[in-house]
């Protein structure tokens, strides 16, 4: 996954504008190395990041998926270097460090306009991925509302950075794509979900309450496939709804050498191994990144 683009208004044309991305030559030379080198890969590109402004909604999903198609194909890609464009996209909508951002909150519209592009995008045969934060899909909540400025349940009350199930609204409402007479497939391919979110619940439950590492892994994974219930409260036409990612899609997001373990949950590879064991037969989940 490729870092990272914005969809916004174009200040000057007032037309949809796909902001930003990695330098295009080097994203076509890197997929020509590893094809050259037999590895294949799916080349997707992440939308949105931290402090990144969220999607615009003065234009249809309609008219954002006509938009990055033509980006794809005229601007990102670099045909006399192999590569033709990316296989889909990612989303990684998040919040703001300025607590008065627009962007610590989301609007249905965003949402929606979210969802309904993904379908958009499976439809036409692309990749889509999401990456929530570990509270914007918590399997230990039921609550659920637009707002990011929420603090932990469990510890730092000072910290307003977190969210109340919000990706939970995508896969609630979006998360399958007719395919005209054929059965709805998964519109989502794989869900990250970010355990190295700033005092994330995986942080509490192994650096607090020490819990090992491979028994809460185990238990999130477990509880996420499983599904929980989630009150939408009418938001978006929603009710009460159990939510669930399947073990195709859930991906276990974690921390590097980055982080000293404590704002941000670090896991090492010895830990993961023994979760992996324990999940892998049958698989429960489609894998770990980092």
């Amino acid at each position: 996954i490729w870092f990272s683009i914005n969809l916004r208004r174009h200040p000057t044309t007032g037309l949809p504008w796909v902001q930003g991305g990695p330098d295009w030559a080097c994203v076509a030379n890197i997929t020509r190395t590893l094809r050259e080198l037999g590895l294949h890969a799916a080349h997707l590109i992440a939308v949105g990041g931290w402090n990144q402004p969220h999607p615009s909604t003065a234009f249809s999903a309609e008219r954002w998926w006509a938009a990055w198609r033509d980006w794809n194909r005229n601007t990102a890609a670099r045909p006399a270097l192999g590569f033709e464009g990316f296989d889909g996209l990612d989303w990684d909508i998040e919040g703001n460090d300025d607590l008065g951002n627009a962007g610590n909150e989301f609007t249905v519209q965003e949402l929606d306009v979210m969802g309904q592009m993904s379908r958009l995008a499976k439809q036409d045969g692309y990749l889509v991925t999401m990456a929530p934060a570990q509270s914007y899909l918590d399997l230990e909540s039921n609550l659920f509302d637009l707002s990011l400025r929420h603090a932990p349940p469990h510890y730092h009350p000072e910290f307003h950075y977190q969210g109340w199930n919000s990706y939970a609204y995508l896969l609630a409402k979006y998360g399958t794509t007719g395919r005209g007479s054929g059965d709805p497939i998964p519109t989502f391919d794989l869900v990250s979900v970010q355990l190295y979110e700033s005092w994330s619940a995986a942080d509490y439950y192994i650096n607090q309450l020490h819990v090992a590492p491979s028994v809460y892994v185990q238990h999130l994974v477990q509880g996420m496939t499983r599904g929980w219930p989630v009150d939408f409260g009418g938001i978006g036409g929603l009710g009460r709804q159990t939510v669930r990612v399947s073990p195709r899609q859930l991906i276990v997001g974690l921390a590097t050498g980055w982080t000293s373990g404590e704002k941000a949950v670090l896991i090492l590879p010895a830990q993961l191994e023994v979760a992996w064991r324990s999940l892998s037969e049958p698989p429960q989940l489609r894998g770990f990144m980092f």
